[in-house]
């Protein structure tokens, strides 16, 4: 099970966005932090339209390698299979 806390540092209704950055993690993160957003877009055409896509950014700190932020990447047929109708 992960806990983890976060101190929000902007929210944007109008864009559909909200960045933060963790303050706590159980278990413990393994590089010293990372600030992260996550942005909505509604899909207004095509096969998927009516869904949201979401996109996620997060910069890790230097001392944070590849392998330590993979816990974070998806690949995008996860996207798409998981891809919710508003």
């Amino acid at each position: 099970m992960w806990l983890t806390r976060f101190f929000r540092l902007r929210q944007q209704s109008i864009n559909h966005y909200i960045t933060y950055s963790v303050i706590t993690a159980q278990p413990a993160l393994t590089y010293t932090s990372v600030l992260s957003t996550i942005r909505c877009y509604a899909i207004t055409s095509g096969d998927l339209e009516g869904s949201t896509f979401v996109e996620y950014t997060g910069n890790f700190s230097s001392d944070a390698d590849a392998g330590k932020s993979r816990s974070h990447e998806h690949d995008s047929s996860d996207l798409h299979a998981n891809s919710v109708s508003h």
